[in-house]
């Protein structure tokens, strides 16, 4: 099994991406951000990547679609942690 330490943000939130890079940059991991969940699949860097951070509500694919599609590649090895800024109980257009 490859040491994988690279950490993935996939996020549609810009200000969100870039304070949560600043954050694990400063605990001592490489950083990559991607704008879509289309974008970090379509990465060279996805076979690297041994950390995935992703919002569930994204335009396009969600985080749950892009967890389902890793899962279907088989990519046991990489950590997931899926994020979101809804309250809970509420519908995305309610948090609106």
């Amino acid at each position: 099994m490859a040491n994988r330490t690279l950490i993935s943000i996939v996020d549609d939130d810009q200000p969100f991406r870039e304070s949560m890079r600043k954050l694990v940059t400063l605990l001592g991991y490489t950083v990559e951000e991607f704008p879509s969940a289309a974008d970090f699949l379509a990465s060279p860097l996805l076979p690297e990547t041994g950390c995935l951070i992703a919002d569930v509500h994204m335009p396009g694919m969600t985080g749950d679609e892009l967890h389902r599609r890793l899962i279907k590649l088989d990519d046991e090895d990489l950590e997931r942690c899926l994020r979101s800024a809804l309250s809970p109980g509420k519908s995305f257009e309610e948090n609106s």
